[in-house]
């Protein structure tokens, strides 16, 4: 009897070390397989980290340079507006707000930095003859989102009488209330004055050549 629970003990203590060896191994693998992982996540950490800095970089260059194309190409549509004393507007807001750029002021001889007027400002500047006219045009380009093209005469400060033609754009948004009417006002007093002149010479060479032949 005493040699079987020396047996059973022996047998007992190997069972036991094989158990434990399994044991250690097991959690020897489990250490080195959180250490893999952990060095794989960090190396996976490194590389986004790295190409994030890349990315942003790359992203602030892109974002420099297409602002410095936006900036030259602003500052020569300012110089072409200029030139052609032509102004820029935008209509928001189903006709609530208005934006003038400085070109646009000039135009109608507002002098006043940063000057940015109503729209019912900016209606009572026009001809009260072509005021109902230029009203009706914009409210029909903004209601039926369509080109408009209009002629009318502005009041200046100082009296003077000035012809504008106003080409537009109906921009539609998500809604109807944010269709918004972008366009550029032209001055073309000289045309309609050269026009005018032209005019009455055909008319005086009318009445010439009919009381030549009276």
């Amino acid at each position: 009897l005493r040699a079987q629970i020396k047996l059973g003990d022996r047998l007992t203590g190997e069972i036991d070390a094989s158990f434990e060896a399994r044991d250690q191994a097991v959690v020897r693998g489990a250490i080195a397989s959180t250490i893999r992982q952990k060095r794989d996540v960090t190396i996976a950490l490194l590389i986004t980290g790295g190409l994030s800095i890349v990315f942003v970089l790359l992203t602030r260059r892109r974002l420099k340079r297409r602002h410095a194309e936006i900036e030259a190409i602003s500052i020569r549509f300012s110089m072409a507006t200029e030139a052609a004393r032509a102004g820029v507007y935008e209509l928001q807001e189903q006709g609530s707000k208005v934006w003038w750029s400085e070109t646009m002021s000039a135009l109608y001889g507002q002098t006043a930095p940063g000057f940015q007027p109503t729209l019912g400002e900016w209606l009572a500047m026009i001809h009260p003859a072509d005021r109902a006219a230029a009203r009706q045009a914009m409210d029909t380009a903004l209601r039926e989102r369509q080109q408009l093209h209009t002629h009318y005469r502005v009041v200046l400060p100082d009296g003077g009488v000035r012809h504008i033609e106003s080409l537009a754009a109906a921009i539609t948004g998500d809604s109807a209330a944010s269709t918004r009417l972008v366009g550029i006002d032209l001055d073309v007093t000289e045309r309609v004055t050269a026009e005018e002149r032209e005019d009455r010479l055909q008319l005086q060479l009318r009445e010439a050549s009919r009381h030549a032949g009276i």
